[in-house]
């Protein structure tokens, strides 16, 4: 078994954590937003 992946994986590999990170990042200013307006507006 060779130990290194073709390049086309590797890129697949990179998008993949790409939009995790930015799922995450998305997941985090969502949250921001909402506790602002919960400390504004309390539910």
């Amino acid at each position: 078994m060779p130990s290194q992946k073709p390049k086309t994986s590797i890129k697949r590999e990179d998008d993949k954590l790409r939009i995790i990170l930015q799922t995450l990042a998305l997941d985090d200013s969502a949250l921001y937003s909402v506790k602002i307006q919960n400390e504004i507006h309390p539910l």
